[in-house]
């Protein structure tokens, strides 16, 4: 859907398309349903009727679905794409795949990263921005005392909050 074609007829002196009302051996068409072509070729008293059909494919919808377009230092957002057949993914900096419906991006700056989506041999593109949030981090690297370590959120600011009791040696 979309695309042009182009239709050339030979072997007469003069051409016409009924369809298009054309009189040139050479047409570009670009037809948003499939069709059927018609050239008549004539030289002298005798002429000829040729046909060509064209199948037009749709170009696919595609749509991704993430959790997030922000996310935390360390952090991964999942990434769906949906719609097509195939999917092709870039950049690959950050992303569990290039391939496939479902990646895992997980990139250390923000990105914007292209998928692809390919269902009848039409490809449609489709991008998605992650965004890193420098203010907060995913995960926790160093804990020094595990016993009592609670986590809870804090609805007010949006922030986690880590409560580590000190170590009693008493």
């Amino acid at each position: 859907s979309g695309d042009s074609s182009l239709l050339t007829a030979t072997g007469a002196t003069t051409y016409t398309w009924s369809t298009i009302g054309a009189t040139t051996p050479t047409v570009t068409v670009k037809p948003t349903t499939s069709g059927t072509y018609t050239v008549t070729g004539a030289t002298g008293t005798c002429s000829s009727v040729q046909t060509v059909s064209l199948t037009v494919k749709a170009t696919p919808t595609v749509t991704v679905n993430h959790q997030a377009d922000t996310i935390c230092v360390n952090g991964s957002v999942s990434i769906t794409a949906l719609g097509a057949t195939t999917y092709s993914w870039s950049p690959s900096t950050g992303l569990s795949a290039t391939t496939g419906a479902n990646v895992t991006a997980s990139p250390t700056v923000d990105m914007v990263y292209t998928v692809v989506g390919t269902k009848n041999t039409c490809p449609k593109a489709v991008t998605v921005s992650v965004t890193i949030n420098q203010n907060c981090f995913a995960g926790i690297e160093q804990v020094s005392n595990t016993s009592n370590f609670s986590i809870y959120p804090n609805p007010s600011k949006g922030l986690v909050n880590i409560f580590i009791p000190a170590a009693n040696n008493g």
